[in-house]
């Protein structure tokens, strides 16, 4: 089983506490595991039609990485091997404060 995880920086609904206990979760039950996220990103970042939210630069490197991770494991070789990867990527600053995160309209 393969996981990706995309998830945006200033969320008001999923904090990064959150996606660090998806990842602990995840790395538990899966081999492969990626998790990004995406700085200066609220919720509902990729909906284009949500001009307060919508960040195109976030939103295009996601879906890059959506393809890419889809593209590979189509075309990868079926295995039985138990190897584990595990990658976790997230931009944030330091002082990061999520009780600041509002919803955007």
């Amino acid at each position: 089983m393969s996981v990706l995880g995309i998830f945006g920086e200033t969320d008001h609904v999923i904090s990064l506490a959150d996606v660090r206990g998806c990842a602990t979760a995840s790395i538990v039950t899966t081999r492969a595991i990626t998790i990004k996220v995406y700085a200066d990103a609220p919720h509902g970042w990729l909906n284009d039609t949500m001009p307060g939210r919508y960040r195109r630069a976030q939103a295009e490197a996601a879906w890059g990485a959506c393809s890419s991770r889809f593209s590979s494991a189509c075309s990868a070789p079926a295995t039985t091997a138990r190897a584990s990867v595990q990658i976790y990527e997230c931009d944030h600053s330091a002082d990061y404060d999520f009780t600041k995160n509002v919803r955007m309209e």
